[in-house]
């Protein structure tokens, strides 16, 4: 496999939500049903969704799914070529490419917790490990905006979407709500003035922090 030229890299952040309504929804396996409008795939992390079965809200208890508003996907528990169209309604973030992004990185964390115990240990002599915590963070560089939402949403606190792609042709290689912890600014009077943002993973409301599944 060739390298991949950083200059193809690409930021997307996301803006205040807006409302959707009666959005259809398509679906290959009677399973999963995801957002026929692509823009509106980003669902914002507090706001309930419903969704309708052929116009009829559909009962959880009756029916069961699950919410991924990092992909504007239903998932049903079970699959039926009778459901009826489905549709969705609830509030969505727009994106928006990441104005003078010049690098990006992030880590993806899930420590090995020691789980030993004497027996295991006078057993045979090897530590046992456990998996810990799933987090991500990571940091962006860009030249300075003023009129950047980054530093709104850093003061209020407010979370976003955050998508990388390593090669903007292809999808994304990581999308996931982030909550901004830093900005600083430099500038020299050879240069620009430079800000960069740190961030860290935060979960929606059926916490979930990065999609497993792009669509």
């Amino acid at each position: 496999m060739s390298g991949i030229a950083g200059k193809k890299a690409l930021v997307k952040v996301t803006g205040a939500p807006l409302d959707f309504e009666d959005e259809a929804c398509s679906t290959t396996d009677d399973t999963t049903y995801t957002i026929d409008d692509a823009t509106k795939k980003y669902w914002d992390r507090d706001t309930a969704v419903q969704v309708f079965d052929d116009g009829v809200a559909v009962d959880p208890e009756v029916d069961p799914y699950r919410i991924i508003r990092l992909t504007g996907q239903v998932v049903f528990e079970t699959a039926d070529a009778l459901r009826g169209p489905i549709t969705v309604t609830g509030k969505y973030l727009p994106t928006s490419v990441a104005a003078g992004a010049r690098a990006y990185s992030f880590t993806l964390e899930q420590p090995a917790l020691d789980d030993t115990t004497f027996d295991d240990a006078g057993t045979d002599g090897h530590t046992r490990k456990i998996a810990g915590l799933k987090n991500v963070s990571g940091s962006i560089s860009r030249r300075f905006r003023i009129e950047s939402g980054m530093a709104a949403a850093l003061i209020a606190g407010d979370p976003v979407i955050l998508e990388f792609y390593a090669d903007r042709a292809e999808a994304p290689d990581l999308v996931c709500w982030a909550l901004l912890s830093k900005e600083g600014i430099q500038s020299s009077v050879d240069g620009t003035t430079d800000a960069d943002v740190d961030w860290e993973g935060i979960p929606d409301a059926d916490g979930v922090i990065i999609a497993d599944t792009l669509a």
